[in-house]
């Protein structure tokens, strides 16, 4: 009996190659790295923090679907390519994770100081994302982990939290680059190789499946460097556009009544509101009400199970296999299905950002939820909603 190949494409043996399995692993290791080498070294703290940096600098790109393109019949990028390209593109995104996290740690605990800071700095930083779809990256990863790192408190200096988040960046980084070289070699033997879109992998694939010769030309660097200028020069004359504020009217709007609400309430764990905003609401409005509504499905889902799962102490070999099993699951995940993705991140920032062992108070099963719930109700009335009609059938 013969199979076609839709049937085919529907098999579990299918199903699983189109897994990431490479950044899968990745982000497990990168995550369960710092953790460990924290409880080994008895600075449990210092190894949550360093995970938290290690988090948002080892996520995958927005399309995280594979891609298998031919082999090159010469490999002329080397065997050292995936690591030097994982590098050179994790670099940025280290960066932006330090100083997220200085940020963050020097605007916490100073009640509407805190209120007013976030709030303009995630409008300055927005304003970012309207430059070209490494600025929405970029933009999103800085200011998420700005705002949950408000909620670590003034107990942590600025330039000690800088320095966690960098040192779990680096890390995240380096295995990432080691990921990206195994699975070349070992797709590389049957004759192809599997990537994701967007990170270092699929970026050495691209140009190993790129066989032109190199052809010299006269005034070539020139010509380049005055595309780029322009191009450059295009994306900020698109600053000047009304299109190019919504994105940071929307977060500013949204952030500044979260804050706000935080800081009326007076719970040092309101931040969380903020927190689902940033998670919720984000540059793309098609279809955005019914993906705002999945994340906040997701999110409130998972604050719940996180508090549940911190309401009594985890022995720490069943918090690693936890945490393993969230941070491997993300890149799966993210573009796949956003609720059960929002529905891991939560439970996997909570466990991070508890500050008590990872023990929490029956009271927090009870207002935990309900910050996620005011923070959904935020983002979806006053950053979706009342924008979609304008303008959410036109963008793409």
């Amino acid at each position: 009996m013969t199979t076609t190949k839709a049937q085919r494409d529907r098999s579990p043996r299918a199903a699983y190659r189109a897994l990431p399995i490479g950044p899968m692993l990745a982000g497990a290791a990168g995550m369960c790295g710092p953790v460990l080498a924290g409880a080994l070294t008895d600075h449990m703290g210092a190894g949550m923090l360093a995970a938290l940096g290690a988090m948002t600098s080892g996520g995958s790109a927005p399309d995280a679907s594979p891609v298998t393109v031919p082999a090159p019949a010469t490999n002329r990028a080397g065997p050292w390519a995936p690591i030097s390209t994982s590098i050179s593109a994790g670099i940025p995104t280290v960066l932006i994770t330090t100083l997220a996290g200085f940020a963050g740690a020097a605007l916490a605990g100073h009640g509407w100081g805190t209120a007013v800071g976030v709030t303009a700095t995630a409008l300055v930083v927005s304003l970012s994302c309207g430059l070209s779809r490494s600025a929405v990256a970029a933009g999103v990863r800085f200011v998420t982990l700005m705002v949950i790192t408000t909620g670590l408190g003034p107990a942590v200096g600025p330039p000690t939290v800088a320095v966690l988040y960098a040192a779990g960046a680096l890390w995240a980084v380096a295995v990432r680059a080691a990921a990206a070289t195994v699975v070349r070699t070992r797709r590389g033997r049957r004759g192809t190789v599997s990537a994701v879109p967007g990170t270092a992998s699929a970026e050495v694939a691209a140009e190993n499946a790129t066989t032109r010769p190199a052809v010299p030309e006269r005034g070539k660097a020139l010509r380049t460097g005055l595309a780029r200028v322009t191009a450059y020069a295009r994306r900020f004359r698109y600053l000047r556009t009304a299109r190019s504020w919504h994105y940071p009217a929307r977060l500013t709007l949204c952030l500044a009544a979260a804050e706000t609400l935080a800081t009326l309430w007076g719970d040092p764990k309101a931040y969380w509101i903020a927190v689902t905003v940033v998670i919720v609401v984000r540059p793309r409005l098609d279809g955005a009400v019914r993906r705002a509504a999945e994340r906040a499905a997701g999110t409130a889902a998972g604050a719940l199970a996180g508090t549940a799962l911190l309401l009594r102490p985890l022995p720490f070999w069943a918090f690693l296999l936890v945490l393993t099993g969230l941070a491997g699951a993300r890149p799966a995940l993210r573009t796949r299905a956003p609720a059960v993705y929002a529905a891991v991140m939560t439970p996997l920032v909570m466990l991070l950002v508890q500050a008590d062992g990872g023990q929490a108070s029956p009271y927090l099963l009870a207002i935990r939820p309900a910050d996620a719930a005011l923070g959904c109700l935020i983002a979806i009335g006053a950053g979706y909603l009342p924008w979609s009609p304008r303008q959410g059938s036109g963008r793409k």
